[in-house]
């Protein structure tokens, strides 16, 4: 290999780790992150949680979800709006903006299906005591109508979720979310919003049933590059068989014009190819581009777990 191969694939490495270094693949318990203020009174906080499978003497992640809210501290004042009422109460579930939900693959909230994607949610109170549930509602609705965070009273339908409630809990504490592994079911985890002396619990079970792990997964990456995402459920990102046919034929065409020393030849990757599916390349690039798409055709293998 020349030296000039030799930079071209250590600056294309280089290039990759910038672009992954911001990943992260921990266990699902994960400390909430403070966000930069919005332009709004509060802070946003997140908390995220991973499904992993065991594959190969390690942990894959197969799934992640999160939930996002702005920061709200608690006051005794807001006792009495806790109180049992004569009719049906909706909050949103945080200060300012719309507290969020965001799944990457189908899940089940205390049994009830809810598909993949963004939501909003909201705190439903009912007239009888410790009658609570989380509604989840569909973002794209909530625009179109024009309804703003503030007037989630206003809203209806939605998916409504019991959840367990329970008062009196000490210490008070403000808005808190928490997500945690169950112990008996990896595909679970269990949810926990606290505020003052009140808790909300409820389990967030994933549909992984298709979720196929690719035999070479971890290969021999290690770390959080040993957790990217293989052949994994299609129907969460609204793909299909044909979809992730394109991906193959993609990745094989990328196989098929990779030079020798390992990466991309922009004004040479003509001379690539594989004759037996059809002429090679034509029309040469830029030379100064080869660390670029060497960089780019490598996330596209790493994201196939490669």
């Amino acid at each position: 290999m020349t030296t000039m191969s030799r930079t071209k694939m250590l600056v294309a490495a280089a290039t990759l780790l910038v672009a992954l270094g911001s990943g992260r693949a921990a266990g699902c318990q994960v400390p909430p992150i403070s966000d930069a203020p919005t332009n709004e009174a509060s802070r946003r906080e997140t908390v995220r949680g991973f499904w992993m499978k065991d594959h190969s003497g390690g942990k894959a992640v197969v799934g992640r979800c999160a939930f996002r809210h702005g920061s709200l501290d608690w006051r005794d004042v807001f006792v009495e709006s806790f109180q049992s009422s004569s009719k049906r109460r909706r909050w949103r579930l945080g200060r300012d903006a719309w507290t969020t939900f965001e799944s990457d693959e189908p899940v089940k909230i205390g049994g009830i299906q809810l598909a993949a994607g963004l939501h909003y949610v909201i705190v439903e109170f009912g007239t009888a005591p410790g009658v609570v549930s989380f509604v989840f509602l569909n973002p794209t609705a909530m625009r179109k109508q024009g309804v703003e965070a503030f007037q989630a009273d206003s809203t209806s339908g939605g998916v409504v979720v019991p959840v367990s409630f329970t008062e009196g809990v000490e210490p008070r504490c403000p808005l808190t979310f928490t997500l945690t592994d169950d112990d008996k079911n990896a595909n679970t985890l269990d949810l926990v919003v606290a505020f003052g002396p009140y808790r909300c619990a409820v389990s967030i079970v994933a549909d992984l049933d298709d979720v196929i792990i690719s035999d070479n997964f971890f290969g021999p990456a290690s770390g959080s590059f040993a957790a990217r995402y293989g052949k994994r459920g299609l129907h969460s990102a609204g793909g299909n068989e044909f979809t992730q046919s394109v991906v193959d034929a993609g990745l094989e065409w990328l196989k098929n014009h990779q030079s020798p020393d390992g990466s991309w030849d922009c004004d040479g990757s003509m001379a690539h190819g594989d004759a037996k599916t059809g002429p090679r390349c034509d029309g040469a690039g830029r030379p100064e581009n080869d660390v670029g798409v060497t960089g780019a055709a490598l996330l596209a293998f790493l994201g196939a777990a490669h």
